[in-house]
């Protein structure tokens, strides 16, 4: 494999489009297409598979649809790479988790409609994206055709999802969100009197912090750390990510 380059196009059977997983139908017409893919200089295809499908009822997994796709590719001896997605989430998180839902600066909360899933800040919520992606790895491993993962297209906090109802959304600005910036501005500033000074602030204690909502000709730096914060966040979301897949 030193010498593979992998050359791949994006495929979804049955006309299904990213991130939905559609069930396999017409296997023989699948075959087919991936052969034409393959005759005509691809050495790899693209698919993809998401939380939604995956984890239809809590601890209740289907991988039925990816199974079926990479026997195929086993067959015809085509690589293939999988694309994950965790923001098209179950909508049961909601229903048992409803703190888990994406809070906006402006204190509305995000219903997710496919997108934009759940917080991962949240406890429950990590837990059953990290059992979707080692169920996911287990299944995937297994056969002969898997070359590699694309585990976090475009990472952000929330993705393809136009909340145009609310004028330039941030995100998040939830419990759990706010306690992890919190743990963060204690590794990086190790007292409260230190944090007012920069901050300009006089909070008591830790727990007054509110995070920032808005620019502030009186101080700066609390928005700049939020963001910091936030592209931190991110590499470390994808380690996670990584981190459960490889393990």
């Amino acid at each position: 494999m030193k010498d593979f380059f992998p050359v791949s196009v994006w495929y979804g059977p049955n006309k299904s489009r990213a991130p939905m997983t559609a069930k396999v139908k017409g296997l023989s017409e699948i075959k087919s297409e991936i052969s034409r893919i393959k005759k005509i200089g691809f050495n790899t295809i693209r698919f993809w598979y998401d939380w939604a499908t995956a984890e239809p009822e809590p601890d209740v997994w289907d991988f039925s649809s990816i199974e079926e796709l990479l026997n195929i590719t086993d067959e015809l001896k085509i690589k293939a790479i999988l694309q994950i997605y965790t923001d098209s989430a179950p909508n049961w998180v909601e229903r048992d988790y409803p703190d888990s839902l994406f809070i906006d600066r402006s204190g509305l909360t995000i219903h997710s409609q496919s997108a934009p899933g759940y917080c991962s800040d949240h406890p429950q919520v990590r837990k059953h994206i990290t059992s979707f992606l080692q169920n996911l790895a287990k299944v995937v491993s297994r056969h002969d055709s898997f070359l590699a993962w694309d585990i976090w297209s475009e990472p952000h906090i929330v993705q393809w999802s136009w909340i145009d109802y609310i004028k330039d959304p941030w995100f998040c600005y939830c419990e759990y969100s706010k306690n992890r910036f919190i743990e963060w501005l204690k590794t990086k500033y190790e007292t409260v009197q230190k944090l007012n000074e920069i901050w300009y602030r006089k909070h008591g204690s830790w727990e007054e912090i509110t995070i920032p909502r808005y620019v502030s000709l009186s101080s700066f730096r609390d928005l700049l750390d939020w963001i910091q914060f936030n592209i931190e966040k991110i590499s470390e979301d994808l380690f996670w990510k990584t981190s459960a897949i490889k393990k």
